[in-house]
């Protein structure tokens, strides 16, 4: 069985830091701000805040910040509103309310000329249907922001967009080679912004296509790139199996478990309980699993 890729790019940013302090925090300034563009602004943080922990919380946020957006016609606040309510319905798995949302971000973004988030929100829009599966109208949608992107010279977006459509192509084997094309060019642009993590996510996902293609040396040769921006996090664990399961197709298993072993070694350090399970399989396993 072939691995798809999944380095999909949803374009967001998580504020970092204790949450509960961050909440406390936010919440007094709420508590002191006068108008409806500031409360807008702190609620919107609020949400933020709680996406990784507790959705229903950010969910509620976003919509206390569009009730105070639209009481105070502050457009940009209703965009944004409707952007992090989106971000919490996609979570949740709750899809239709998310292409609702990110439709209605979109529409507001655009009516007051605010093309970087319109490129983000086509790039979100194709982020839900390639959580179900629709590629066709993943593809559209990443193909829109792109072509925005390239329009206001958003190297960013733009890297997010190409990766995107390089993990879309990169599902069927009749498209590896318009997904290298893509994906090459997103590697390029997350080289220009020196974004490590970037790096070696396309790096992962054009290491995938080469071991697709039964080309291991190239495989091998982006999976060791991929280590770079991985180092002591939890997606270290997944280059490193990569890595061994090349070793793995090429029956040279002694290496493979060397790297199945540094593989567990780093999950047990940080709790990683499906990786540690992955990584005792066997070498001739995981090469089954190609």
């Amino acid at each position: 069985m072939k691995r798809l890729l999944s380095s999909y790019v949803l374009v967001l940013m998580f504020l970092m830091g204790s949450v509960n302090a961050q909440e406390d925090s936010l919440k007094k300034a709420l508590g002191s701000a006068v108008t409806d563009s500031a409360q807008t602004q702190i609620l919107l943080e609020l949400s933020m805040s709680r996406l990784e922990d507790d959705l229903a919380k950010a969910e509620a946020y976003a919509k206390q910040a569009l009730e105070a957006s639209t009481k105070g016609n502050f457009l940009e606040g209703i965009a944004s509103s409707y952007r992090y309510l989106g971000l919490s319905q996609f979570y949740q798995a709750h899809y239709g309310d998310a292409v609702d949302s990110w439709l209605k971000s979109l529409a507001m973004y655009d009516s007051i000329g605010d093309r970087t988030n319109v490129a983000r929100m086509y790039s979100n829009l194709g982020a839900v249907y390639e959580s179900q599966s629709d590629d066709v109208k993943a593809l559209e949608f990443n193909l829109k922001s792109q072509k925005v992107a390239e329009e206001i010279r958003d190297t960013s977006r733009l890297m997010s967009a190409l990766t995107n459509i390089g993990v879309i192509y990169g599902k069927k084997s009749q498209t590896y080679d318009k997904a290298l094309q893509f994906s090459f060019d997103a590697l390029k642009y997350a080289k220009e912004l020196n974004n490590l993590e970037m790096e070696s996510k396309i790096s992962t996902n054009i290491g995938e296509i080469y071991f697709n293609q039964n080309k291991d040396t190239l495989a091998l040769e982006y999976f060791e790139k991929s280590v770079k921006g991985y180092e002591g996090s939890e997606n270290m664990t997944s280059a490193l199996l990569n890595i061994g399961k090349v070793y793995a197709s090429r029956g040279d298993y002694s290496s493979a478990e060397k790297y199945q072993k540094e593989a567990f070694a780093l999950a047990e350090k940080l709790d990683l309980k499906r990786d540690m399970a992955t990584s005792l399989l066997s070498p001739e396993y995981l090469f089954k699993t190609r």
